[in-house]
C-alpha cells in the first residue's frame, strides 16, 4: 500500500461502499469505516512494486513452521536510504521521504510467498516530509468481505488518532474471530497496535529476556527492525513465537552472555536469562548456495542500489560478502 493509494478519487466509491456494508452489519450505533482495504493476497506487495527484504537471522515462526513474517519496502521518487544518528559510532539507516516499509504476517507452506498463504496481519510505516510518519495496520475481517484486508492509517504521535486507530482495529479484529473469541481478539489487536511503543528510534538491542515485551532487535534511526538487520550477520532471537528457524539452519551458531550458559533456539533465550544471539556464517552458507543466504544477497544488492554512498561505505563488508553470489531468482529453490 503506497502513500497515495487510499486517497485517489478512484478509491472513494469503494470506501463509501465499505462504510455502507459496515453500517448494514453493525448498525448505526457503532459503524466501522475502514481507512483503506486491499486484496488479502500474500503476493499483493510483489505485484504492487515492493521488494522483499530477507535478513540473515530470520523472523520467528510457529511450532509447525507455517507462520511467516516477511518485510517489504518501496521507495517513491529519487530518495536514497541514508545514515542517521543514534547509538554512538554505530551506523544506523534512515529512511527517505516516501519510503513505505511493511511487515506482513502470513500462514502457509513453503519458504516464499504464494497465493496459498493466508495473510493474518499487516503493519507498516510511510515516511513523510520533516521526519513525519504514518502508521497503518490491516487485518482480515471475514464478516465484511471475503478476500479483503481492512485497515486504518494514523499519524505517529497524535493521541486522538492513536485512539481512533485502536478502536477501529479492535472492531475489525472482532469481525474475523469466532464469537467466543471476539473480545480477546479485539484486545490483542489493540495491544499490538501501539506501534510507537515498539518502534522507538535508534533503540539498542535488548540483551536480557526480562528487558521488556518489545522485540529484542534494536532499531535503526527510523525506528525499524528489519531493514538494517539485512546487513548484519548476527542478531537476537525473538521469543514472541513458538520457534526460531535458526534451530534448523546449519549455518547459524547461538551464543549467550555467559560462556557457560546454554541457548534454546526454540525459545530464543539462554539459561542465564540473556537473549540468545545467532551468528550466521554467511560465507559458508553462500558457498553451499543456500537459498536463504542467496535471498539475503538479493536484498543487500537492492539496498546498495537504493542507498547513498555513506551507507555503501559504512556497510561495505556486508555488501562485499555478496559480490559474485548468484541471484535466487535465477535458481530453482525448494
Amino acid at each position: 500500500m503506497t502513500g497515495s493509494e487510499s486517497r485517489t478519487s478512484r478509491d472513494r466509491p469503494t470506501c463509501a461502499l465499505s462504510a455502507l456494508v459496515a453500517l448494514t452489519l453493525l448498525g448505526c450505533k457503532n459503524p466501522i469505516r475502514p481507512d483503506v482495504h486491499i486484496p488479502s493476497d500474500a503476493l499483493y506487495w510483489q505485484r504492487a512494486g515492493y521488494t522483499q527484504l530477507v535478513s540473515p537471522v530470520d523472523s520467528p515462526t510457529s511450532a509447525d513452521g507455517l507462520l511467516h513474517i516477511t518485510t517489504w519496502i518501496k521507495l517513491v521518487g529519487d530518495g536514497k536510504i541514508s545514515l542517521g544518528s543514534g547509538l554512538g559510532q554505530a551506523p544506523l539507516l534512515r529512511m527517505p521521504e516516501g519510503a513505505d516499509v511493511v511487515r506482513v504476517e502470513s500462514h502457509g507452506a513453503g519458504d516464499t510467498p504464494s497465493r496459498q498463504w493466508s495473510v493474518l496481519d499487516v503493519r507498516g510505516t510511510i515516511f513523510g516530509a520533516n521526519e513525519s510518519e504514518i502508521f497503518y495496520a490491516l487485518r482480515p475481517a471475514r464478516q465484511l468481505a471475503q478476500g479483503q484486508l481492512w485497515g486504518v492509517r494514523w499519524p505517529r504521535g497524535v493521541p486522538a488518532e492513536q485512539l481512533r486507530a485502536d478502536t477501529l482495529i479492535g472492531q475489525i479484529a472482532r469481525l474475523s474471530a469466532p464469537p467466543r473469541q471476539a473480545q480477546q481478539a479485539a484486545e490483542r489487536a489493540q495491544w499490538i497496535n501501539q506501534c510507537a511503543r515498539c518502534h522507538e528510534h535508534a533503540r539498542g538491542m535488548r540483551v536480557r529476556v526480562t528487558d521488556g515485551f518489545t522485540p529484542h532487535h534494536g532499531t535503526d534511526a527510523s525506528g525499524l527492525f528489519s531493514v538494517q538487520s539485512v546487513l548484519q550477520n548476527h542478531g537476537p532471537l525473538e521469543h514472541n513465537r513458538a520457534d526460531n528457524r535458526e534451530r534448523r539452519w546449519p549455518f547459524a551458531d547461538l551464543r549467550c552472555a555467559s560462556p557457560t550458559a546454554t541457548a534454546s533456539a526454540r525459545e530464543g533465550r539462554c539459561s542465564d536469562q540473556s537473549t540468545a544471539i545467532a551468528h550466521v556464517r554467511m560465507s559458508e552458507a553462500l558457498a553451499a548456495r543456500d537459498p536463504h543466504a542467496l535471498r539475503v544477497c538479493d536484498s543487500r544488492r537492492w539496498l546498495r542500489a537504493h542507498s547513498d554512498q555513506a551507507v555503501v561505505s559504512a556497510f561495505a563488508q556486508a555488501f562485499g560478502e555478496c559480490e559474485g553470489a548468484p541471484s535466487v531468482h535465477n535458481l530453482r529453490t525448494p
